[in-house]
């Protein structure tokens, strides 16, 4: 069965929930339903029992919330099924928005970024004698490649193009997938562009030195483009921590790619024999050591910091449920819809005293 959102929470914010499955229905008017399916009922009744003796937000009861659904340690992911559906639907209604807004924000920037290219250019092949003047240090990285523009057009419209999808009812339903291949398909535009780059500026060095220092420069810049992508899918994606390991294992992978294809390849630009194609050999060897060493650090980082914020965030899920439910409880006892029933028994045999 389709899982509702907390009634609370949904009539705070729209006037009609959006299931996971797409389909729009109205609030529901029970907690209860929060957790759907044919354990529901024993769930709540113990998360109640939890809060009647005023553990509803200790770490114990948290504890014993996470292992009567069956968090995993690994994944985060709830053993329950039901549960594990709920927490989707309420993970988009709440974030989908945001992440809207976060890609269309970076939409805009690539836009801006490629006007800004386009200006760089225009003044690098002035013809009134400014051109030449960017062609050194890290500004080269920017001019080198003349398909720029194009590259960040292209990622802007792959941007602008997924955040229409998230507003569709098939796309919402599927908005992790869609961002993860949004990011790794613009990941690796712009790692495509910087290899081209990378090559075309080192073959045109003849200084060994010159070649080796322009190495490492598109290195570091291939390196610190590896690291805002996965800061990207951890922090600003808003996705859940399975669809982070996954999109983040494939943007090193495409890094790693990256950096053993130009290991291959920069030695080539020179003579065999020659000293530049030692220098860049070296340089190409030390970049992929990086690539295998370095890299997996700051995402294992980044990563575990991801874990946490999900875990808070289904721990946040948890306990929503259960005082919500309290409070549904409560609600319906004053309202009359539940009866308490006070039975008096009279024993003979008692004392009248007692």
């Amino acid at each position: 069965p389709s899982a509702a959102l907390l009634p609370s929470e949904t009539q705070r914010s729209d006037s009609v929930s959006l299931h996971s499955t797409g389909a729009r229905t109205a609030p529901s008017s029970s907690s209860s339903e929060v957790v759907a399916g044919p354990d529901a009922e024993p769930i709540l009744r113990q998360f109640r029992s939890w809060i009647g003796v005023g553990e509803s937000l200790s770490r114990q009861a948290n504890k014993k919330m996470r292992r009567l659904v069956g968090q995993s340690w690994l994944t985060n992911r709830f053993g329950d099924a039901s549960v594990e559906e709920s927490f989707g639907a309420y993970l988009m209604h709440h974030q989908l928005k945001y992440v809207q807004r976060a890609m269309l924000a970076l939409g805009c920037m690539l836009l801006i970024a490629a006007v800004y290219q386009a200006s760089l250019l225009k003044f690098e092949h002035d013809s009134r004698g400014a051109g030449g003047v960017l062609q050194g240090g890290v500004s080269m990285m920017i001019v080198a490649d003349e398909h720029a523009l194009e590259t960040h057009i292209a990622a802007a419209c792959i941007v602008f193009s997924t955040n229409g999808l998230l507003r569709t009812r098939a796309g919402a339903a599927r908005w992790p997938i869609l961002i993860c291949a949004a990011a790794i398909v613009c990941y690796s535009i712009y790692l495509a562009a910087t290899l081209r780059a990378c090559i075309n500026v080192i073959a045109t060095e003849a200084d060994p030195t010159a070649a080796t220092w322009a190495s490492n420069a598109f290195h570091a810049y291939r390196f610190l483009g590896f690291v805002f992508m996965i800061a990207m899918l951890c922090v600003l994606s808003c996705l859940d921590y399975v669809y982070a390991i996954g999109s983040c294992l494939l943007v090193w992978l495409s890094f790693l790619s990256a950096e053993a294809y130009l290991f291959l390849r920069l030695p080539r630009t020179h003579p065999p024999d020659s000293p530049a194609a030692t220098d860049l050999r070296l340089a190409a060897a030390a970049a992929v050591v990086d690539a295998i060493l370095a890299a997996p650090v700051a995402m294992l980082v980044l990563l575990y910091g991801t874990r946490r914020i999900n875990r808070f965030e289904r721990q946040i899920f948890l306990t929503t449920v259960a005082l919500q439910d309290d409070g549904d409880q409560k609600r319906d006892l004053i309202a009359g819809k539940h009866t308490v029933l006070l039975a008096l028994f009279s024993n003979p045999t008692v004392p009248p005293k007692l």
